[in-house]
């Protein structure tokens, strides 16, 4: 960063500021053998426990409701899942329930559909699924998540275990309930935003949520709960009941991976133009931070203290020089139209994504 006093004062003119040991007994080969099995370590599941919820989530097709969920998600790891059908397509009503062992990983869960039940027993890493009288055994990878195609409270799951300070894009092992086998998913963090819903301001985290064949946009609080879960690929959605302005809130947010990049504009301030660029970055937790460049005055990387994006409206604050900015984001996400705010006066100012950068 280079501000000197003669820059920052270039800027107050234009507007006035204030600044043991094996082997040694010896064992019969079977009964090595024996004990090398025994102590194979399993790969076991992901815990459940340490987390509750309890709720209701619409499944919509479209703008139409189709699948009503009532679910609770014990402190213990136990979880209920009960599903009913309440379109005019295929009937999936039914009931998924999950039991834990004492360290909240599941040993039994059964799921109820029109079909019939599928029961799944757990001896270690080995899974036995059962639908009527067919048995497969299949193997458990390590922490793995559970996933249900009508359980989306489940996809808490891997959010709570998901590692903010290392971010990026992280892979866990699930285990489909509906296919009772293993896969592998990804988990993204996207951003952060706000929302006013029911009287109430939310402050969510989206996370793009990867599986065979399906792609979730996640919107959950801080526990980790989930309020809003996006299906791109045939426009559907789970809503968390009460919360339906959630989806159409996201329906008016930008296509573009955020507010990330540069934003160039130009302040006029009595007659004279000061052309300034706003650099905006996202940390791996999701929240943004932001420098400011004045190529007009020669300074670049002044702080900007506080970045607050929330229902496409930008607030900026610079503490250094006392100034304040408030925009709103356009519908096609390429422009905040706003104002900065000084000493006591406004002046309009639009940010654009550039063409290329002012330096």
């Amino acid at each position: 960063m280079k501000i000197s006093h003669w820059m920052v004062c270039v800027f107050s003119c234009l507007i006035p500021i204030p600044l043991g040991c094996w082997g040694m007994i010896p064992q019969p080969q079977g009964q090595a053998q024996a004990g090398a099995e025994t102590q194979r370590p399993q790969a076991l599941p992901a815990s459940l426990s340490g987390f509750s919820d309890e709720g209701t989530f619409l499944r919509y097709v479209g703008e139409k409701p189709v699948v009503k969920i009532s679910f609770k998600w014990q402190a213990d790891g136990a979880f209920e899942n009960r599903r009913l059908s309440i379109g005019d397509g295929q009937d999936v009503s039914g009931v998924t329930k999950v039991i834990p062992d004492k360290d909240g990983r599941w040993v039994k869960i059964s799921v109820e559909g029109p079909n019939g039940v599928t029961n799944i027993a757990r001896e270690g890493d080995a899974a036995r699924v059962t639908f009527k009288d067919q048995t497969e055994t299949v193997t458990l990878k390590s922490g793995a998540v559970l996933f249900g195609a009508l359980a989306p409270a489940l996809m808490s799951q891997p959010v709570r275990l998901y590692d903010r300070v290392k971010g990026g894009k992280q892979v866990f092992p699930v285990f489909r309930l509906g296919a009772g086998d293993m896969v592998e998913a990804s988990l993204e963090l996207k951003d952060k935003v706000k929302r006013s819903v029911r009287g109430k301001e939310l402050e969510l985290t989206r996370y793009i949520y990867r599986l065979p064949m399906v792609d979730f946009t996640l919107w959950v609080d801080a526990e980790g709960k989930l309020y809003l879960a996006e299906n791109q690929m045939d426009h559907s959605f789970f809503v968390r009941e009460g919360y339906e302005a959630l989806h159409q809130a996201a329906g008016g947010d930008t296509a573009d991976t955020g507010i990330k990049g540069a934003w160039q504009g130009a302040l006029d301030a009595g007659g004279a133009k000061l052309r300034l660029v706003v650099r905006i970055s996202q940390a791996p937790d999701g929240n943004y931070t932001a420098k400011l460049d004045s190529p007009d005055q020669g300074a670049t990387g002044i702080p900007i203290d506080t970045v607050t994006f929330w229902s496409r409206s930008l607030r900026l604050e610079l503490k250094l020089i006392e100034g304040v900015y408030e925009g709103t984001l356009s519908k096609d996400g390429s422009e905040f139209v706003g104002e900065w705010k000084q000493a006591g006066q406004t002046f309009p100012l639009t940010l654009k994504r550039p063409d290329r950068v002012t330096r």
